[in-house]
């Protein structure tokens, strides 16, 4: 049975005002956004049993901010045996363009 855990889109005035409030209330050179690639969110995803993602923050060997990527499966558990990201590109480092998530 898949999860059903409600409506999870948010408008873009909303998701800037939230990511806008991150920034303001943290210093300057905060890690503020994570990216990771299409190939390992599907890898996640494509486990037998997989029915969404769960996203850890975690602080790496150096003593920075990262995260630790899981699948879940339907009863909301941690698939924890199989495949695990991090390894996230980080901003700032590696930043978009301005946007209104990020400016």
């Amino acid at each position: 049975m898949p999860l059903n855990l409600g409506d999870q889109h948010i408008n873009l005035t909303d998701a800037a005002a939230m990511t806008a409030r991150f920034r303001q209330n943290n210093p300057l050179g905060t890690i503020v956004s994570h990216m990771l690639s299409k190939e390992i969110i599907e890898e996640i995803l494509a486990q037998p049993g997989c029915e969404g993602i769960r996203i850890y923050n975690a602080i790496d060997d150096s003593n920075i901010a990262t995260l630790v990527i899981t699948g879940v499966d339907a009863s909301q558990n941690d698939m924890y045996d199989g495949v695990l990201a991090e390894h996230t590109y980080k901003c700032p480092t590696i930043c978009p363009v301005g946007n209104p998530l990020n400016s």
